[in-house]
């Protein structure tokens, strides 16, 4: 592979695939990336007419000719082209043989770009440190207070675990004020002794005590009244152990005030930014702090001030360096009615709760297809 930027093209068929694999790809650094409408053909055209690239990933159209279309394209590749496929089949023989014939890695659908990401990382040579015993942390910052970061906490924590049947532990790091039971319809009845508060023998017995729970697969951890006086290093360490506990830690940061938050967030596997198209969001999210090459970031605007924006989103993406991945509408009534319900706003049925569905789908890879940021922009 050569020394200067790697050169990586990826060849898809499907919207929803290429909308995936083309925000992955505008993830990476030092990689010049180019996408192409086709399969192994057009791949293989593209070889023959501008050469290889250091990496090729390709959706499969055809299982049946697979063996066929690879041998075919081996005839213009050479070796130390890494190869990447995408298909439907989710069969360990197909991966296994497809391994023995020199393909690199196979992802099947729906597409994983969490997995995705780690694993085009792998293939550039970005050493990464990863656990089989470790759930997913996803931190959830808002650009100000008011955005809605608890709101879209909460209910994506509740759709992960209904919906896509995830074992998920929601942490809410204000400790003051949690709105997280009111937003799950639940009665507050934080715990008397704290997670926070014995970090040096935090275990599975004492998450089990600790956690407020609220199904099955949800597990909210809250306060009220305190205030979290714990060092970065207690912080990170302790949320480490609730991700050996939990398939999906999702964390509402309060803000970015103290250094403890901010080490948290280089941490997540996950981090996604909601804004409200305002000049303070605008002026924030310039200033991101950057984590590992593995994090994956979101852009998600919220429209919680009403139906218009006062700076566009374009203007927002520029910044950023990448498109959103959701923007959610104005709905005041939905707020109202799940207020007077005592329920949860994920349960309703809105253009607000479409949209937080299809981040919630987003973040597991099950995007439905010929849908676009949940058709909100």
């Amino acid at each position: 592979m050569s020394e200067q930027a790697k050169r990586l093209v990826a060849v898809t068929r499907q919207h929803a695939l290429s909308a995936g694999v083309e925000r992955v790809m505008a993830g990476l650094s030092d990689v010049e990336h180019l996408q192409l409408t086709g399969s192994l053909a057009e791949a293989r055209a593209h070889c023959l007419a501008h050469g290889a690239p250091d990496i090729l990933l390709v959706e499969v159209d055809n299982q049946q000719t697979l063996a066929a279309d690879l041998a075919v394209l081996a005839e213009c590749c050479p070796p130390q082209m890494r190869l990447v496929l995408l298909g439907e089949r989710g069969d360990v023989a197909l991966f296994r043989w497809l391994i023995s014939v020199g393909v690199d890695d196979y992802y099947p659908a729906p597409l994983d770009p969490d997995a995705l990401r780690a694993g085009l990382l792998r293939l550039l040579g970005v050493p990464l440190v990863t656990s089989l015993r470790k759930g997913r942390v996803i931190c959830v910052v808002g650009a100000a207070g008011g955005v809605g970061t608890s709101t879209v906490c909460a209910n994506l924590a509740l759709e992960l675990a209904e919906q896509h049947h995830r074992q998920v532990a929601l942490l809410d790091l204000n400790l003051y004020h949690s709105r997280h039971p009111i937003l799950l319809g639940s009665d507050y009845a934080p715990p008397g002794e704290q997670w926070w508060q014995a970090t040096d023998r935090l275990d599975g017995t004492l998450l089990a005590h600790t956690a407020h729970q609220l199904g099955p697969r949800l597990f909210l951890f809250y306060d009220e009244g305190a205030e979290l006086v714990i060092g970065a290093e207690q912080l990170v360490a302790a949320v480490n152990v609730m991700a050996e506990h939990y398939s999906t830690l999702i964390i509402d940061v309060p803000d970015l005030r103290s250094h403890g938050l901010r080490a948290l967030l280089q941490e997540a596997d996950v981090v996604i930014w909601l804004h409200d198209f305002s000049l303070g969001a605008l002026r924030l999210l310039g200033n991101l702090p950057k984590g590992g090459q593995a994090q994956r970031h979101l852009l998600v605007g919220n429209h919680c001030r009403g139906k218009e924006g006062r700076v566009p989103a374009t203007e927002l993406e520029r910044v950023c360096g990448q498109p959103h991945a959701a923007v959610l509408p104005y709905d005041h009534g939905a707020f109202v009615r799940a207020e007077r319900a005592g329920m949860a706003l994920i349960k309703q049925k809105s253009k607000l709760v479409r949209a937080i569905k299809w981040l919630a789908a987003e973040l597991v890879g099950t995007q439905p297809a010929g849908r676009r940021r949940g058709g909100l922009r």
